[in-house]
Order: C-alpha cells, then sequence, then structure tokens
C-alpha cells in the first residue's frame, strides 16, 4: 500500500450536509473529520452512514427501535452467541449489513474502517476481510466497549485502535493487533483569536455530575468563580463556534474526567488547548503519556490542590500564557486529524513493508 493512492470506505455516522453536524453528535464529527483527513492525503474515500441506513431500512420503526434497546441486554459474553447476537436480525440492521457486504465486495477497496459501527454485526466481519483489509477505530470509553463488545471486533479486524489505554489492554487480551491511537482536533473548529478577550477567568464545560459539583462548590466557595456550560449548569451546553469562542476566551478551562479508574480522558483536552487557553485538568494516566505537566498543561487530584492551581495561575499570568501556548504547540504538532491519519498509514505501510507487501 506504499505510495499509493488507497480506495478506502469509512463505515460510520456521518452529517446530512458538510459542517452540518448536530448538537452533540460526536461520532459525527469524528467520521467527518477523519474523511477530510485521509482526503487530504490524496485518497480516494467512499463513506457508509450504518445508522442513517439502519434507520431507512427499518419495517417496523418504533418497534424495531424499541427492541434494539431491549436488545442490547443480551450482549453479554457469557451468554451463547445465539442470544447475543439476535440484535443483528432485526430487520433494518439485517439489511443494512447486507448492504454494507454487498458494497465491500463490489468495490475493490485497500482499506475498510469501522468506527465504532456498534450495529454492524462482527461475525460479518470475517466476510469483509475476504475482499478487503479492516482498521477498526474505537473511540469511547471502557463501559461502552464492553457494552458493545468491541473487543469482538477489534480481534477480527487486521488492525485495531483505542483512545483510551485500559481499553486497548481489553483489545490486546482478545488477540487484537492493536495501537493506542488518540482523537485529533481540526484546527479550523479549534484555535486561539488575537481578537479574544479573556472574560472569563475560570471555565467549565461539560455535565455537571456529583463528584464535579463537589470540586465546583469548594472552588466558589473559596472565591473561584467558575462560568459553567452544560447539563446542570449555569448557562447551556455549547457546541460549534460557541464552544471555541467560550474556550477562547478563558484564561483557564477546568477538565474533569468521566472514568471511575481515572484512566483516560476525551477529546475536550485537545480542543481546549487548541484555543490557546492553560488547561487545568483532573490527572489521568493517559495523560502522562501524552503530555509534560506545567509545562503543556496542569494536572490536579484533590479539590484543594485544584483551588491552588487556580489561584496560582490567576495570579501568574505571564506562566499561565507561556504553558497555554506550549500546549497549542504540542496539539498542532501531533495531535490533529491529520497526524492521526498519518499513523494509520504508517502502520498499514509498515506492516506491509515487514511482510514484503
Amino acid at each position: 500500500m506504499k505510495n499509493k493512492i488507497l480506495k478506502i470506505l469509512l463505515v460510520g455516522t456521518f452529517p446530512s450536509e458538510q459542517k452540518k453536524i448536530q448538537k452533540g453528535q460526536f461520532l459525527q464529527r469524528t467520521c467527518e473529520n477523519m474523511q477530510i483527513a485521509f482526503e487530504e492525503y490524496g485518497h480516494s474515500i467512499d463513506i457508509f452512514d450504518f445508522r442513517a441506513i439502519e434507520k431507512e431500512n427499518r419495517r417496523f420503526f418504533k418497534w424495531e427501535y424499541r427492541l434494539q434497546k431491549r436488545l442490547k441486554y443480551l450482549q453479554k459474553s457469557w451468554l451463547p452467541e445465539r442470544l447475543q447476537t439476535l440484535i443483528f436480525k432485526l430487520p433494518g440492521i439485517k439489511k443494512m449489513n447486507t448492504l454494507l457486504l454487498n458494497k465491500v465486495m463490489n468495490n475493490s477497496y485497500d482499506l475498510v474502517v469501522l468506527i465504532k459501527t456498534e450495529k454492524i454485526n462482527y461475525l460479518n466481519i470475517d466476510k469483509i476481510n475476504r475482499y478487503s483489509k479492516t482498521w477498526y477505530y474505537f473511540i469511547d470509553w471502557m463501559i461502552i466497549a464492553n457494552t458493545i463488545q468491541a473487543h469482538k471486533y477489534a480481534a477480527k479486524t487486521t488492525w485495531a485502535s483505542a483512545t483510551r489505554s485500559n481499553v486497548l489492554s481489553l483489545f490486546k487480551q482478545s488477540g487484537s493487533k492493536a495501537i493506542f491511537l488518540t482523537q485529533g482536533v481540526d484546527l479550523n473548529d479549534f484555535y486561539p483569536d488575537d481578537k479574544d478577550e479573556k472574560i472569563y477567568d475560570v471555565v467549565f464545560i461539560g455535565t455537571i455530575r456529583e463528584e464535579r459539583k463537589k470540586y465546583l462548590d469548594f472552588l466558589e466557595k473559596n472565591g473561584i468563580q467558575v462560568e459553567t456550560f452544560g447539563k446542570k449548569a449555569k448557562h447551556e451546553h455549547i457546541f460549534g463556534k460557541d464552544l471555541r469562542e467560550v474556550n477562547g476566551k478563558a484564561k483557564i478551562i477546568l477538565n474533569f474526567n468521566t472514568t471511575i479508574n481515572k484512566t483516560s480522558f476525551s477529546s475536550r483536552v485537545f480542543e481546549a488547548m487548541a484555543c490557546g487557553a492553560l488547561l487545568l485538568t483532573e490527572w489521568c494516566k493517559d495523560l502522562e503519556s501524552l503530555f509534560k505537566n506545567k509545562e503543556e498543561l496542569v494536572w490536579f487530584s484533590t479539590p484543594q490542590e485544584c483551588l491552588d492551581l487556580n489561584r496560582y495561575y490567576l495570579k501568574n499570568p505571564t506562566e499561565r500564557k507561556k504553558i497555554a501556548r506550549r500546549g497549542f504547540e504540542v496539539i498542532t504538532r501531533s495531535y490533529t486529524w491529520k497526524h492521526v491519519v498519518e499513523k494509520i498509514l504508517k502502520h498499514i505501510n509498515s506492516d506491509d513493508d515487514a511482510l514484503g507487501a
């Protein structure tokens, strides 16, 4: 595949119009950004919107939707496979899977990339592998990986990747040829703007869960005013241009991780750093493998540490801006969507070279 224009099929969920991503549809944004990045490298891209196609092919729309929600509870590794795979026999899902197989068989794809694809029957991946090499790109938390049995997809594809190290371990235990690969950031959507006036001292964007509320209440009780945007927050959740604008107007962006065991982080880390503010984030294991603390971002582990760091960096703007600038530089140097796709292509090429392809 080296130095060759590849014909690639991206299987995911996509906006109906370019840049018309529905609010909250993070998977749509991921799929669209990956498509654009592959095209920037000159490759030929087809897309297969598995969720939209499944909906179009339901015989009984509401009935099938309700059954899907119930049959998900049967996707447990300890149950017989005939029960686990009942969800794939629903008319809309079954037809969508047939259409995918037909598309792969009738085209000469060099690579089929499956992006989460929880409604694709993992038993069909063996059939897809007869016609094309495959990559499973998984972007979610361990709880979602377990719910949809993501390790079964990873084990069957030629290559796989996970954006979280604990999910990567799960994939490798299943025998998958998997690598750690983050999401990226679109610098057309997230960037610093010299016109931005820093009107917010501290900003948090996300759902106010119980543990996060304890931190936020502690900060405000001790004189740190945090502007919050999201579910149960002071302001409504924000997306797209509004998200970039708020990030750009913040001196400090506060981030909390959602995993119970504090292993990994979301793409909000990249988006915040790309907007040129200081990211003050709750510590997690994966951050240590990518960033340097107090050089590119700053992390904390307790409410008191979070308070002390907020106070320090609000009183020391020169140091705050220096870390924010380095954070922006590392994002632009290593964590755009083009870098994600570059790593996929390099991995494929190095494997082909090793096999003498």
